[in-house]
């Protein structure tokens, strides 16, 4: 499929995102044993982490945003920044 094409060879936590208000056509593509590649346009896969990789998470996301940032050529992947909460209450 070339929506993947470009794809780390690894596993991936993360998110399938259609867009504001398209949760439905999600659920329906997610659910297609055979989708057209048509129906995977404007969807995009928001990455979290990559629990494979055995390192502390701070460790993984570096690794991570060095390798999306030199090696993923694709429009349909993207790694969500992350932010340190400093208030502990």
């Amino acid at each position: 499929m070339r929506w993947k094409l470009n794809f780390p060879d690894c596993c991936l936590d993360g998110e399938l995102y259609a867009g504001p208000g398209n949760s439905g056509k999600m659920a329906y593509i997610a659910k297609k044993d055979h989708a057209k590649e048509s129906d995977w346009e404007g969807v995009t896969f928001y990455v979290f982490d990559a629990p494979e990789l055995k390192l502390p998470f701070k460790k993984r996301y570096k690794k991570m945003k060095e390798f999306f940032t030199h090696h993923v050529k694709s429009q349909h992947i993207k790694l969500l920044s992350h932010k340190v909460c400093e208030n502990r209450l």
